[in-house]
């Protein structure tokens, strides 16, 4: 017997589990790729930028909160990546709590926090003058960061 490449073979078990499935999956085509993923938030200032491609897009969430009729109230996120439930929630009038445990995540959601809610002109001038005289490169001190296992090689050094 010929051995199988392991994309065949992927593509084989997922024939098998459509068929076996195929009473109970739904096609929704409103929910096409751009929807889905992180696509739609590049029309968004909070949420576009930067590009966490696990996120979920912010019209996805409004179309789940729409379609299931989530009241207002108190969502919880136990995995809230880059925050994006977490703002849509609140937007939506409801009070949102998320948990995450990557650090880049931690600051995504931060750093969405701040440019939502507590940015002023002001720093959009310390952050111009930042950039332009890179103090980052003027300092000698070094610190390492501390690296999950889940993050080792995720990112570039």
């Amino acid at each position: 017997m010929p051995k199988t490449k392991p994309l065949d073979e992927i593509g084989r078990l997922d024939g098998e589990l459509s068929q076996h499935f195929k009473e109970k999956l739904i096609v929704q085509s409103s929910l096409s790729r751009s929807i889905v993923s992180f696509q739609s938030n590049k029309k968004r200032p909070v949420f576009r930028w930067y590009k966490f491609k696990e996120a979920f897009s912010a019209p996805l969430i409004e179309y789940l909160f729409t379609k299931y009729e989530i009241p207002k109230g108190r969502i919880l996120d136990p995995f809230a990546g880059s925050g994006t439930s977490l703002f849509v929630a609140s937007e939506a009038g409801s009070s949102a709590d998320g948990i995450e445990l990557l650090p880049i995540g931690q600051q995504i959601i931060a750093t969405k926090k701040l440019l939502d809610s507590e940015f002023a002109p002001d720093n959009v001038a310390a952050l111009k003058r930042w950039s332009r005289e890179k103090p980052w490169k003027q300092s000698e001190q070094r610190i390492s960061l501390f690296e999950l296992r889940i993050t080792k090689g995720a990112y570039p050094e």
